[in-house]
């Protein structure tokens, strides 16, 4: 009972919070995924106490690719399109110490969170000619796909999978040409990504429609997602959300 009032307790919180990103609503299964997640959403303290209290079986589960795997990728493909393909030590110091400026308002904390802890790692890996999602794999904030899969794994919830799936078929969706069938363009993004997964296939079957009408227009994956009806909001947190300034992540 100790650990259901204390989840009560953190989830009635959010209502108090203000100026947090959009993604911080989500309570605290979001919030302690990782020490970066935690320190964007202003929560570590919120998560320590979590840790001392809620049973081991109660603990968030890992996924196969969560969100801190795209948004580490997405600060290191920006990171890449700011140094070039042939960088040296000084023209990485350089853009580093830029990076966590041009990244977006919602990345920032995450951002220099990620260069403070890893940044010799990210130097050495991009002097070596690693790609953006190599890196976050060395960093352990991205999980290798097995090699029998042919593709990535899709996570188990639909949330989470929604949240993956739609950051990887923007960039797609940006490309159609007039003619295009946009569902075709969605089904070759599982095929792409994920092995043409029949659980992918399922969510793009379900979600086809709602997700459409989200990814006509220029808004972050959690968004989509809640219009979607693929991801919710609490509603204490959705109800005071309107008026307060909430930052939403901008996606590089």
């Amino acid at each position: 009972m100790a650990p259901l009032l204390l989840l009560l307790w953190l989830g009635s919180a959010l209502c108090t919070q203000e100026l947090v990103p959009k993604q911080c609503l989500l309570g605290p299964e979001f919030w302690c995924r990782d020490p970066g997640t935690a320190a964007q959403c202003g929560r570590q303290q919120d998560c320590k106490l979590l840790e001392q209290h809620v049973p081991q079986d109660w603990h968030v589960r890992e996924q196969a690719l969560s969100i801190r795997c795209t948004i580490c990728t997405n600060i290191l493909k920006k990171l890449k399109s700011m140094v070039g393909d042939d960088p040296d030590e000084d023209s990485i110091a350089e853009a580093e110490d830029k990076l966590c400026g041009v990244v977006g308002r919602g990345l920032r904390r995450l951002c220099r969170y990620v260069m403070k802890k890893f940044k010799s790692k990210i130097t050495e890996a991009l002097q070596d000619g690693q790609d953006p999602k190599e890196i976050c794999i060395s960093l352990q904030m991205c999980q290798e796909s097995p090699p029998t899969q042919g593709g990535l794994v899709p996570p188990s919830d639909v949330c989470d999978l929604c949240l993956t799936f739609t950051s990887l078929a923007q960039p797609d969706l940006q490309h159609v040409r007039p003619g295009w069938d946009l569902g075709d363009v969605m089904n070759s993004t599982c095929k792409r990504h994920f092995g043409g997964s029949p659980r992918c296939n399922d969510f793009v079957s379900t979600y086809q429609a709602r997700l459409l009408q989200g990814l006509r227009v220029p808004q972050d994956p959690l968004t989509t997602c809640v219009d979607a009806e693929a991801c919710q909001v609490p509603e204490e947190s959705a109800q005071g959300e309107t008026s307060s300034g909430i930052d939403t992540w901008t996606w590089p």
